[in-house]
């Protein structure tokens, strides 16, 4: 009986921790609806998703890079939760497209418009480029999200999110909840 017991309170802890999260995730579907809505520069729209991920999401830093005109780069367009040092580092920094033997997580997410859920980077170290892996290192990102944004089939750029202090591990429900978001992102702008 004690045994039941205590299975029903775990399953009811679980049960009751997964309805916050499915409440949490409509108040940010519903937040980033109205913050697009009205909104018509593409920077006032970056802006107030990343206000509302960062104010309703568990991840300890997210960021948006798009592609210039040209398609030629990814570059850093918003983000939040990096250093002052680290935002400065990021607005110089970009990630070239047009490298065949680019191995890098961002630019291999906008190509493929595979989203990538990572919970250890030191299990995937072999297959980044060197760049990629120093870049991660800079920042000091262990685990991460990246969704590509996508609009009528093509790549416009990412949205990526990490945890430095969080212990709790990356899951499926993340994923899918941010690639949403990157959709309706590629849709507004």
């Amino acid at each position: 009986l004690k045994r039941s017991h205590t299975h029903l309170m775990d399953s009811t802890e679980k049960l009751l921790d997964q309805i916050n999260v499915n409440y949490n995730n409509s108040i940010i579907t519903n937040e980033i609806g109205v913050a697009i809505s009205g909104k018509t520069k593409v920077k006032t729209v970056l802006n107030s998703i990343v206000q509302t991920l960062e104010k309703r999401l568990d991840f300890d830093r997210g960021l948006i890079l798009l592609a210039d005109r040209d398609e030629q780069l990814l570059e850093f367009k918003v983000g939040f939760g990096y250093s002052d040092s680290h935002q400065r580092w990021l607005r110089h920094l970009y990630f070239n497209l047009n490298k065949p033997e680019s191995r890098g997580i961002f630019v291999g997410s906008y190509r493929s418009q595979r989203s990538y859920l990572i919970n250890d980077i030191n299990e995937i170290q072999r297959n980044l480029s060197q760049r990629s892996l120093e870049f991660a290192r800079q920042v000091g990102s262990q685990s991460f999200i990246c969704c590509p944004i996508v609009c009528d089939g093509q790549s416009l750029g990412i949205l990526a999110v990490d945890n430095l202090k969080s212990e709790r591990p990356l899951v499926e429900t993340d994923l899918r909840l941010l690639k949403g978001v990157a959709s309706v992102l590629g849709i507004s702008i």
